[in-house]
């Protein structure tokens, strides 16, 4: 159903309003009991949060994905690991992605965060980071690529 057919309609027996709507070939019905207008916006409201994929992982933005995996790894992982996790996202990788949706995030991506990331001179040192630094980030993109097929 395309959006602006979102029109709910009131279910006299039931005394409710009521969305059918669907979306990649799975239906999802929608309902509130308020029976004033309101019931009928509050319908169209879960129906569009829906639609625009607001339970669909793959139009998250990057950084709601990438917040969402430490979250989520945090009881799996030592301490360790997260903080190498966290740190590495924060300067690493979440500066060198755009702001795309998950589903727009493409391997040519992930390749140019390492590409860019190879050529970072060191402030304390001076020289460019370490081969196992690139390969330590490169581990952290592809376990949260991983987590996101998931």
């Amino acid at each position: 159903m395309a959006k602006n057919q979102l029109n709910p309609i009131w279910i006299e027996k039931a005394k409710r309003w009521q969305l059918n709507v669907q979306k990649d070939g799975q239906r999802k019905t929608f309902t509130s009991s308020n029976p004033s207008r309101n019931g009928a916006a509050d319908c169209k409201r879960q129906a569009r949060e829906w639609l625009d994929g607001y339970e669909s992982k793959s139009n998250w933005r990057f950084n709601k994905a990438w917040d969402q995996y430490l979250e989520d790894t945090e009881p799996l992982v030592d301490i360790a690991t997260y903080r190498q996790h966290k740190d590495y996202g924060r300067i690493y990788i979440k500066p060198y992605i755009p702001n795309k949706t998950m589903g727009e995030i493409t391997e040519q991506d992930w390749q140019n965060v390492i590409g860019k990331i190879s050529t970072i001179v060191s402030d304390r040192t001076g020289r460019k980071l370490s081969k196992k630094t690139i390969m330590n980030v490169r581990g952290t993109i592809a376990n949260f690529c991983r987590y996101a097929k998931r």
